[in-house]
């Protein structure tokens, strides 16, 4: 997934080359993204990422980069070093999250497990989702909205909408899943949930799970 850079001044170009006008080479700040702040990773159309661009990890705060993963604006600056927790635990977290590992959070309501994943979440943007030239995109949801999302779309008349979508959560990098089971369970919940967990699982994708069902 080579970077594919976008930037809305390369429409004006193409438009001078077309009158015959010869341009002088560009100079851009931030060479990825030519100062457009947005990239596209890749051309190919079976791509679940093919078609949409991510802020450029270059020059895009990291603030915007956590709330481009779908984390609530209030949220976005939240980090680790502001939980009071035991070290030893962060520590243990986020080793599994560096060595590529998924982790389940779970605990009472507001022991800070969200806060927890979200820290983690903007850690392993920082280090770890540019590596070789290549990005790795990250997703925040929250669970009762994936379901809500899902209901909506398998709803629809289009019933491939819903696998679209299934099919893109699986496809990221890393998924953090908030609040796990905070939504009555049927089978079809369980369904829904186990085939995307189990997925992402089988294609070795990373997934932080935040739950107060122990």
């Amino acid at each position: 997934m080579d970077t594919v850079t976008q930037n809305p001044q390369d429409d004006q170009s193409l438009e001078a080359v077309s009158r015959g006008v010869e341009l002088p080479p560009e100079k851009f700040n931030c060479e990825p993204c030519r100062d457009g702040k947005r990239i596209r990773i890749t051309n190919d159309r079976k791509s679940s990422y093919f078609g949409k661009s991510f802020p450029c990890p270059l020059c895009v705060s990291i603030e915007e980069r956590v709330k481009a993963t779908g984390v609530p604006s209030s949220y976005v600056e939240w980090n680790l070093d502001q939980l009071d927790m035991s070290k030893d635990f962060l520590a243990l977290i986020s080793e599994q999250i560096n060595a590529g590992e998924s982790v389940v959070i779970f605990g009472q309501v507001g022991r800070g497990k969200t806060h927890t994943a979200i820290g983690l979440l903007r850690n392993w943007l920082l280090e770890f989702s540019q590596t070789g030239g290549k990005y790795k995109p990250a997703k925040f949801i929250y669970y009762p909205h994936f379901l809500d999302e899902m209901r909506k779309r398998m709803d629809s008349n289009n019933r491939d909408d819903g696998k679209q979508y299934e099919d893109e959560l699986a496809g990221f990098h890393l998924l953090v899943v908030d609040d796990l089971g905070a939504e009555r369970t049927t089978e079809w919940t369980k369904e829904r949930t186990t085939l995307l967990i189990d997925r992402r699982l089988r294609e070795g994708k990373q997934t932080i799970v935040t739950t107060n069902v122990m």
